[in-house]
């Protein structure tokens, strides 16, 4: 017979198929019910516990912990802790074995790109640059972003890693995720100055950020961004970077 829970994704479902979710399932099992889910994502179920929190249960196969094997849910707290207001915090961990951990988190709102404003577009500026200046990146993507005591954050950051510095220089290890935070930068800023031209933020080859560098509805400091990321030579001095960005902030306020 098949044991496969409608409230969990596939990674959750495996575990539990192999019965590695009976021990978590059962102590939490007056929290863990029908009633009380809220959503899954790919990694994690949710559980709204009451009218301010949520408990999450995670796989530990997350990229946190493959970018960084040797860690525990508690040096992922302390990152969050960290880059408080950018990131909803990890309230508590509550269980962590080999195979999954669940912890808690404040009930959030969920971001909608075609709701942004001004005020959001320089939040997500400013989450950008923070974790940039702290050598961090997480996904940016809408469906990570959510409204919190009336400021955008990020709510999921499994995806979270560290990165390195050499010489002035990123160490990316052939990672697309400049080019992913491009793209989420890109998409989030036609929103609010073009929304026509949104097709630009999937962008194939330079001559579309070309194009968006050369759009005149966008802010000087956006394109000067956009041209950074043009220029070979240029793209992975991490100074550079974190002034481009911090003048994003600067300029949208």
């Amino acid at each position: 017979m098949s044991r496969k829970n409608k409230y969990f994704d596939v990674r959750l479902n495996y575990l539990h198929q192999k019965h590695k979710l009976d021990h978590v399932l059962n102590k939490f099992r007056y929290e863990m019910t029908p009633e009380k889910f809220i959503g899954y994502g790919g990694d994690a179920t949710a559980f709204k516990i009451d009218n301010s929190n949520v408990l999450k249960l995670c796989v530990k196969t997350i990229g946190y912990f493959q970018n960084h094997p040797r860690r525990k849910p508690s040096h992922l707290k302390k990152i969050a802790d960290k880059l408080q207001p950018y990131l909803l915090p990890m309230t508590e961990i509550l269980y962590d074995n080999k195979d999954v951990f669940v912890y808690t988190q404040p009930l959030c709102s969920q971001f909608k790109r075609q709701l942004m404003t001004h005020k959001h577009l320089h939040e997500i500026y400013e989450i950008e640059w923070k974790l940039m200046v702290n050598k961090i990146t997480t996904s940016t993507s809408s469906h990570n972003l959510a409204y919190y005591q009336d400021r955008v954050v990020i709510f999921d950051y499994h995806d979270l890693h560290k990165f390195k510095i050499n010489k002035g220089q990123l160490e990316i290890n052939h990672n697309p995720w400049l080019a992913v935070l491009l793209h989420h930068l890109i998409k989030f800023t036609l929103t609010i100055y073009d929304p026509k031209h949104l097709n630009l933020c999937d962008f194939s080859s330079s001559n579309q950020l070309i194009a968006v560098v050369n759009n005149p509805l966008l802010p000087t400091y956006f394109q000067n961004l956009v041209r950074f990321f043009i220029n070979d030579e240029e793209r992975l001095h991490h100074e550079t970077l974190c002034n481009l960005l911090h003048k994003c902030v600067i300029g949208s306020l």
